[in-house]
């Protein structure tokens, strides 16, 4: 027959077993948590993928989406120079919407030309099935110059900027001279301006209003053709 003290040690013999057990559950529960946390944390890196260059292809093997830093080249691809950014392709290889920085010089009527700003800039270009640029848009690095087109096959139609010396909009004709036929906007020195000109660029009417001067407005005289103040005849 068992004393009371006989039973007190085998009451603590398996009280020390109950808590070795529970201490090595309680680690083995620990260690799991620690290391399903460590493979959601490697999964979540994993899931970043890091890349020179990406291109998605049509059913029909075509690249039709380039991304890169710069883009990969491709045989092809119309144009060869690399971008840092995104290019959409049409299914023959022409460029349709490019997005990059800096921005990639513009395709007039098949051939490649240079901007006549020439401050890097970031900014987009649409362009018609021949790759040639028909409308886009710009912010210069030197933050100076914002602008926003949409172009004849040839020429500017139609433009939006912002720049030191004039914001506004301008518009061209399709054919004749290229030099603005209609503009309107604010000049450097907070002069509001507008003005209408014939196909050939020869300005037929000029309106100008600024502090303290009150409104100005000239008009080409038909017989002289010279630009004429007409103000004071508007004020009697």
């Amino acid at each position: 027959m068992k004393t009371v003290e006989d039973r007190l040690r085998t009451i603590e013999t398996k009280l020390w077993r109950t808590q070795f057990a529970f201490i090595t559950l309680l680690v083995l529960v620990v260690g799991a948590a620690i290391i399903n946390r460590s493979a959601s944390a490697k999964s979540s890196v994993d899931d970043v993928l890091h890349l020179r260059g990406l291109v998605i292809e049509d059913q029909a093997g075509h690249p039709r989406l380039v991304l890169g830093a710069p883009t990969p080249s491709l045989a092809t691809r119309k144009r060869r120079e690399g971008v840092n950014g995104i290019v959409l392709l049409g299914p023959d290889g022409a460029d349709r919407i490019v997005i990059s920085y800096p921005g990639l010089e513009p395709q007039i009527m098949g051939r490649v030309q240079t901007r006549s700003i020439a401050v890097p800039s970031a900014g987009f270009l649409i362009n018609d099935a021949e790759g040639n640029e028909r409308a886009g848009m710009g912010v210069s690095d030197d933050g100076n110059r914002i602008s926003l087109g949409m172009d004849y096959a040839d020429r500017d139609a139609i433009g939006l900027v912002v720049s030191p010396n004039f914001t506004g909009l301008a518009t061209f004709a399709r054919s004749g001279e290229r030099n603005d036929q209609i503009t309107m906007g604010v000049q450097k020195d907070g002069t509001a301006t507008f003005k209408l000109a014939d196909s050939n660029g020869d300005e037929g009417v000029i309106a100008e209003v600024s502090k303290p001067t009150s409104l100005k407005i000239r008009t080409r005289n038909p017989r002289t053709h010279e630009l004429e103040d007409i103000s004071g005849q508007l004020s009697h």
